[in-house]
């Protein structure tokens, strides 16, 4: 009789498998974590070898995690990655002030994808699709400073014993929004889809 000896979790969430969805390799090679709550997160990665399992991601549990959600795994960093000084950015000639995210509480880090849970549509043992939106998923509170609508869809996948995780990014508005608003591209068309690439030309500029 063959048994799965397998982990059923990254370190650290044994009290918590309920909270994330786990894939594996249709290969046997590999198997990964994703945490929809805490910012579509591949929170844990273990691969198959000779001597057993190895764990490849840092993990250390949710409680970690909830305090600083860039702490380990493979974040989704959106808008922008890194450090935003004063929390103020200048976008289209107009200055935009985010409210502080930082644990100090005297800068904006990261952008916002890594703190709010994401919606997730299960597409099979070995991945998933998830989706993010400014619109219906980002708090008031949250949503101060960007002056855009965006949907973020993540395709989660593991494959020959690697992570897929592109994120395509649909809808990118460069104005003030109403909240209720229809998510449309820049020139009109609300089925235009923008790349990572395509969206890191358009980032906003941070004061130096």
């Amino acid at each position: 009789m063959h048994h799965d000896l397998s982990p059923r979790t990254p370190p650290g969430w044994e009290a918590d498998e309920g909270r994330l969805l786990r894939f594996a390799d249709p290969s046997g090679a590999a198997i990964a974590w994703f945490a929809p709550e805490f910012g579509g997160n591949c929170i844990g990665y273990a691969v198959r070898r000779a001597g057993g399992w190895a764990q490849i991601i840092h993990a250390a549990g949710p409680q970690v995690l909830r305090e600083s959600p860039t702490r380990f795994g493979i974040p989704i960093l959106f808008p922008f990655p890194g450090h935003v000084r004063g929390s103020r950015y200048t976008w289209a000639g107009a200055e935009r002030q985010l409210p502080p995210n930082n644990p100090d509480g005297r800068g904006y880090v990261h952008g916002f994808a890594q703190f709010h849970p994401w919606r997730v549509e299960r597409d099979g043992p070995d991945g998933l699709f998830a989706e993010f939106s400014t619109l219906t998923d980002l708090p008031d509170r949250a949503a101060v400073g960007y002056p855009f609508a965006v949907r973020l869809r993540l395709a989660f996948r593991l494959a020959q014993g690697a992570v897929l995780a592109p994120v395509a990014i649909r809808g990118l508005i460069l104005a003030p929004v109403a909240r209720d608003c229809q998510s449309i591209g820049p020139d009109g068309d609300e089925s235009q889809d923008r790349s990572a690439r395509s969206s890191a030309r358009a980032a906003p500029r941070a004061h130096p």
